[in-house]
Order: C-alpha cells, then sequence, then structure tokens
C-alpha cells in the first residue's frame, strides 16, 4: 500500500466519478477538498494505483508519497479485535437496552410480553449498526484498534466488509438461543462474520 498525492486536478468530475468507480471512499476526499486543499492525499493498494494512474492520465497529476501504514497481515489479530469489541458493546447493551429499567419502560407502554421483547431486541439490533457503522466508516477504526494501533483500509468495499463482519456476532449468539432453524441460521451468520474478518484489511501505523 503506498501514500499517493492527487494535484493538479483539471477536471474535479471526473476525478471524483474515477474514484468511485474503483471503490474509492469519497468522503474522505470529499473532506479534503472541503478544507481547501487542492490535493488529494489516499492510501491505495498497487494494483489500484496503477489502474488509477492510467485512467487519470491527463485528468490530474499523481505524486507517490512516503509510505506511513504497511498492510497488516496477522489476521488472528482482527479475530481477537472481533471478539473484544463485540464483548465492549454487550456490555454497553446490558447497561442500556437490555438493563432492567429499559425493560420496565417497555413494559409500561406494551401489555404484550412479545411487543415488549420485541422492541427490545429490535432496538438493540439497529443500536449494534449504528454503533459499528459510526465507527468503521467515520473513524476507519473500533475501540480495541486504538489499543493495536490499527486502522481500517480506507476503501469503500473493505469498509463494507468490516462492518458486516464486525456487527453480525452478538446476532447470531441471540439467534443460537431460538430453535433449530434459529441456531443453524445464527451459526452460519457467526461463522461468516469470521470468514469475513479474515479478508478485512487493515494498516498498522507507527
Amino acid at each position: 500500500m503506498k501514500k499517493v498525492l492527487f494535484k493538479d486536478i483539471k477536471d474535479m468530475d471526473k476525478f471524483l466519478y474515477t474514484l468511485g468507480e474503483e471503490g474509492v471512499s469519497l468522503s474522505q476526499v470529499l473532506k479534503q477538498l472541503k478544507s481547501g486543499k487542492d490535493a488529494v492525499e489516499l492510501s491505495l493498494e498497487s494494483d489500484k494505483l496503477e489502474r488509477l494512474r492510467k485512467n487519470l492520465e491527463g485528468v490530474c497529476s499523481v505524486e507517490i508519497l512516503e509510505e506511513k501504514g504497511i498492510d497488516f497481515p496477522y489476521q488472528p489479530v482482527l479475530i481477537f479485535a472481533l471478539i473484544l469489541e463485540n464483548a465492549i458493546v454487550f456490555n454497553i447493551l446490558k447497561l442500556s437496552f437490555l438493563s432492567q429499567d429499559f425493560y420496565a419502560f417497555v413494559n409500561g407502554l406494551f401489555s404484550s410480553p412479545r411487543s415488549v421483547e420485541v422492541v427490545i431486541h429490535l432496538s438493540s439490533f439497529i443500536f449494534i449498526l449504528l454503533y459499528f457503522y459510526s465507527l468503521v466508516f467515520f473513524k476507519k477504526r473500533v475501540l480495541v484498534f486504538y489499543a493495536l494501533g490499527l486502522s481500517f483500509f480506507d476503501e469503500k468495499k473493505n469498509l463494507q466488509t468490516a462492518l458486516l463482519s464486525f456487527s453480525v456476532p452478538l446476532i447470531a449468539l441471540y439467534l443460537l438461543s431460538g430453535g433449530v432453524l434459529l441456531k443453524l441460521l445464527g451459526l452460519v451468520l457467526f461463522s461468516l462474520s469470521v470468514a469475513l474478518a479474515l479478508q478485512v484489511k487493515v494498516v498498522k501505523f507507527s
């Protein structure tokens, strides 16, 4: 992976379109442009960089900068982060949506125990998705990554894979507590989560 500087951009629409076609997250690009910068700095894999250099010829200048990070191949660390981060989220849920106070609040709104259960679990699932979405797409790292010095590689497809991988385990564990079909679905989802985690690309910064 390389740090690349795109400068002297002559056709902004084509520049943004080409980056989007390669799956580059445009949020970081637009943030840099809105801050007044006339150049854009990105982290790109070598093969993607070569394609962009070819497709952006005549659109902008491309300068390769000194690498500030390296691809981090030690996948067991991702499994560790997956488990620990979900343990953190579970404890947050126990203090909020799975707490007795929240149960009493929802129970006061609905007379049906089934409705109470649906509201509690739906609220928990929405919280899980919003929690990981905000960290993965806005911070590019989960809480555990701060201690490990890691960050998700900023690529749209990679961020989507990370979001799916990290947000599924708790939902899968809930399904494992149900009937036979739900147990089977939960097992499939948990296995999928682990498999996706092994495909997530991260960067370790010094």
